[in-house]
Parts: structure tokens; C-alpha cells; sequence
């Protein structure tokens, strides 16, 4: 204060000197604070200019995003690569409308400019393109702008080639093309780690371990979420948000396998990085899978508490249909289990959804076995039938046999309750079949009382259990274990009787414009 009223000129010379020595340091936050302080946006803009791609590339998105938020619109304008960082930045938050902004930002600030640096501008900004049309759900132009962006993208641009190829997996993964998304998330994988893009190269792992778990393989995919950890330890980098992914997508994994205490230390690691992250994408599944834990272990207030977040976040960002199914299809459980079949009814009305639905296609899945579940409530169960049929055509088609095994645990219930007892037992002897491998429990626990009936007259009819394979009786029996294991649980009205206004509920029609 002294200086300031005794030497006014000399503080921004002074933080200037401050700001050159933390860079001759190495101390980038340093001479960025100081540059700032001087109120010289030239040198703040070059010194964010300089560190943008780095910090991207190890998943310091926020730190980035603070800083430019701290320069003025009029500087991004003419600096289209600080504009691109923004874009970048803005899509893993997902703020896509002002993602789409600062791209167009970019674009302007070499509007006039010769024609190879608006060339580079472009080439730069593909992953960018790619990345917004990914988390608004538009997969099939997520493959047209990846396709276009691999022909034109040089050999050596490793990095952008890389986070391209990424989107490129993840869309072919969600638009029925499996063997093109693995064999894309591989070259991601290798591109990332090549370019020393950690966040890229992560998230393709994670990824891989995804369309593990897609086909039901549930250890290998869990030696694939481990492999993320263990990627993010040897590079250091173990404490970025990105390594969020790989804790909630094992918080689901150790659940699945009803091992409570491993699962809420993943879940409760996840919602940490990616609360810390602002990633509301992936907390909405992280959300999602807490709030079953919690209602696994009787806490049903912590359920409801961690289901509204989830719902939160899918009204904020006005999440696509791959986001919102798993909190759906949770929420529906919950209404049928308290009896509130209206809730679940004026779900069902806003969502648009229809049993004849031409494409029941993989991101909108659980939310059509949501509107089953409805309609096996309702007593129609061939409506409800006709829709798993369609379902788990389309899914042993696409080898996700993930899904297969949650549509034959639903339709072996909604077999029986048309007293067609002897489909329904070969439809639960199926399921056991595809979930053996992966030594799937909740699936089946979830269901509650007429799943455990159905188990144990499995387990009691003599010849259908011996015509079982030795492996699949011996997996019987732990499922059935399992169910002995679970204490009773009352009915949860706190998770039950929650309401949601009809705008909460993404109607099919949006959906379908808004992708991932």
C-alpha cells in the first residue's frame, strides 16, 4: 500500500521483474499471477499461450479456465489459440453453448488471415469439433467431422490425431460398430501416450476397459480400470481429474460384485475428483451408483441425497440420453418399489418414449428397460416383452452382452408373471450363462424377493439343475448365497416419494437433437 501511494509507477514495473524471474523459474502460476497483477495482458496472454496445450494435455482444465476467464473477450479475438484452449477447457465441463462460441472466436481471429494459418486453426480445432458433437449425442456426426479430420490431419500431429481417434471410438462404441471402437480406442490409446497426452491416452484406456465391461468381461475390465491408476502413478499425474473414470467406473464394478466397502472408497474418490474437475457427465454415473450403494446398505436418505444431484446435474447441462438412462432407470426402481406408479407413468409420458420405437438404439437402452419395467408393473407384460425382445436382439447383435444380461434377468420376471414358467427358467439359465464370467450378483439381488423365488425353484427342479454345467451350479449357489447374505430392507419412501418436474426429464425429442 505504501509503495502504491508513494511510487504508483513503479508496481507494475515491479511485478513485471516478479513475473519474468517465477518464468525463468519454471513457476508458470507465479508469473502468470504477477503478469496479471501488472495488468499487462500481452505477457498474460503469452504466458497462458505458452503453458495451454500442457495443461490441457495433463487434465488442468480448471486451473486454465480461471485464467482465461481473468483476460477480456477483446484479447481472446485476436489470439484464436488461447480461444481454442477456451473451447477445449469449456467441452470437458460441458458448457457446449460457450464451447461453440469460443470456436467461433477462433475462426473469426483468422478470418483474413493467410490461407495455411487458417488451415492450422482448423486442423487444430478438430478435436475440439469432434469433442462438442460427442457430448451433445450426435454420434454419427461425431464419425463424419473424425473421418474428414484423420484425412486431413498430418502424420505428425500425434496429438490431435489422437484425441480425434478417441471421439471416433467412443461414437462407433455407441452407434453399433464394436469392433471399429476398440480397434479406434487402441490407436487413441497409443497416439495419447506417443504425443504425451495424459488425458487422452487415459481416457482411451478407460474406454477399453468399457467395452470390457460392455461384453460382460467384468475382471478384464477391471484389470483395465487398474491399468488406468497405474498409468496415472507412473506418469504422476494420479491426482488429475480425469482418473475420476476409472474410480467410478470401479465403484460400479465392485458393487456389482457386492463388495460394499471397495466400492464406496472408488465411488467416494470419484466424486471427489470429479466434483474438483466440474465433470458433470461422469458424476452423474458416479451420483447414480452412489446413491444404490447407499440404498444397498438401508441409508436411504443418503440415496435420495445423492439421486437429486444426479438430477441436478442432468437439468443444468441438459444431459443426452446416454447420461440420463442410468438415473432413469434407478429412479423408475425406485418409484415401482414404493408403489408411486404415477411418478413412474408421468415419467414414461415426458420421455416420449415408445414400445414400437423403430431404433431402440444403445444410448437410449436403459431408458427403454426403464419404460419395460413400467409396463410389467402395469400388467402389460407382452408390451413389456415385446420391447426386451427388441432389446436383447440388438444387443447380442452389437456383443454387448452386458446389457443382455439385465435384459434376461428383467424378462425371465416378466415371463413368469405371464405363468410362462418354463421360458422363464430357460431365459434365467441364459442369463446365467453370460453373467457367470464376470461373477455378476446386484444384477440379481436387485430384483429382490420374486428373483430369489425364481433362483431357488432353479436350484429345487433336479433335472434343470443338473443339466446345468458343474461351473454354472456352482455360481448358482453363490448368487443364492448372496441373497442369504443381504439383510432385510424396509421400504425406502424417502427415495420412493421424489418427484421430478416433467422439464427434468429430457424429452425424447431433445435427446435425440443433443449428443453426448
Amino acid at each position: 500500500n505504501y509503495l502504491r501511494q508513494t511510487h504508483p509507477q513503479l508496481v507494475a514495473q515491479l511485478h513485471r521483474r516478479a513475473s519474468d524471474w517465477f518464468q525463468r523459474q519454471g513457476s508458470t502460476a507465479e508469473a502468470i499471477y504477477h503478469a496479471l497483477a501488472a495488468h499487462d495482458l500481452t505477457l498474460t496472454a503469452d504466458l497462458i499461450e505458452a503453458v495451454a496445450e500442457r495443461m490441457l494435455k495433463q487434465g488442468e482444465h480448471i486451473t486454465l479456465q480461471g485464467w482465461l476467464q481473468k483476460l477480456p473477450s477483446a484479447t481472446l479475438q485476436v489470439r484464436p489459440r488461447l480461444a481454442l484452449a477456451q473451447a477445449a477447457a469449456f467441452v470437458i465441463v460441458h458448457n457446449l453453448d460457450a464451447a461453440d462460441s469460443a470456436l467461433q472466436m477462433a475462426f473469426q481471429a483468422v478470418a483474413t488471415h493467410e490461407p495455411a494459418d487458417r488451415e492450422a486453426i482448423y486442423n487444430e480445432a478438430a478435436p475440439i469439433r469432434t469433442g462438442i458433437a460427442l457430448a451433445r449425442g450426435d454420434y454419427v456426426r461425431v464419425i463424419e467431422l473424425a473421418q474428414q479430420a484423420l484425412a486431413q490431419l498430418a502424420t505428425e500431429q500425434v496429438q490431435r490425431r489422437g484425441e480425434v481417434t478417441l471421439h471416433l471410438g467412443i461414437a462407433f462404441a455407441l452407434h453399433g460398430d464394436p469392433i471399429g471402437a476398440e480397434r479406434a480406442l487402441e490407436q487413441a490409446a497409443q497416439l495419447g501416450t506417443a504425443a504425451g497426452d495424459l488425458r487422452t491416452a487415459l481416457l482411451a484406456i478407460v474406454n477399453q476397459g468399457a467395452r470390457l465391461y460392455g461384453r460382460a468381461r467384468l475382471r478384464e475390465a477391471a484389470e483395465r480400470y487398474q491399468a488406468v491408476l497405474r498409468f496415472a502413478e507412473e506418469h504422476g499425474v494420479q491426482q488429475i481429474p480425469t482418473v475420476a473414470f476409472a474410480h467410478d467406473s470401479l465403484g460400479e464394478l465392485h458393487l456389482e460384485w457386492n463388495d460394499v466397502a471397495k466400492a464406496r472408497v472408488h465411488v467416494e474418490e470419484a466424486i471427489t475428483r470429479g466434483e474438483q474437475g466440474r465433470m458433470p457427465r461422469m458424476l452423474v454415473s458416479t451420483y447414480t451408483t452412489a446413491a444404490r450403494l447407499r440404498d444397498s446398505q438401508g441409508d436411504a436418505g443418503g440415496a435420495a441425497q445423492m439421486l437429486a444431484k444426479a438430477w441436478q446435474l442432468v437439468r443444468e447441462h441438459n444431459l443426452p440420453a446416454r447420461h440420463i438412462g442410468p438415473v432413469e432407470i434407478y429412479q423408475v426402481r425406485c418409484w415401482l418399489a414404493q408403489g408411486n406408479l404415477g411418478a413412474a407413468e408421468q415419467w414414461a409420458k415426458a420421455s416420449g418414449l415408445q414400445v414400437n420405437d423403430a431404433d431402440l438404439n444403445t444410448a437410449n437402452e436403459e431408458r427403454y428397460l426403464a419404460l419395460a419395467r413400467l409396463l410389467w408393473a402395469q400388467g402389460e407384460t407382452n408390451q413389456a416383452n415385446r420391447i426386451l425382445e427388441r432389446l436383447y436382439t440388438v444387443a447380442i447383435q452389437e456383443l454387448r452382452f452386458n446389457s443382455a444380461v439385465m435384459i434376461l434377468v428383467l424378462q425371465n420376471l416378466v415371463l413368469q408373471a405371464q405363468g410362462e414358467r418354463n421360458a422363464a427358467q430357460s431365459k434365467l439359465s441364459e442369463a446365467l450363462q453370460l453373467a457367470e464370467p464376470g461373477g455378476y450378483l446386484r444384477v440379481f439381488i436387485d430384483e429382490g424377493e420374486p428373483m430369489r423365488s425364481l433362483l431357488d425353484a432353479l436350484r429345487a427342479t433336479r433335472p434343470l439343475f443338473l443339466g446345468l454345467e458343474a461351473r454354472i451350479r456352482t455360481y448358482l449357489d453363490q448368487v443364492i448365497a448372496a441373497f442369504n447374505g443381504e439383510k432385510a430392507r424396509q421400504p425406502q419412501p424417502e427415495i420412493g416419494r421424489q418427484t421430478l418436474p416433467p422439464e427434468s426429464i429430457n424429452p425424447k425429442s431433445k435427446v435425440q437433437n443433443l449428443p453426448e
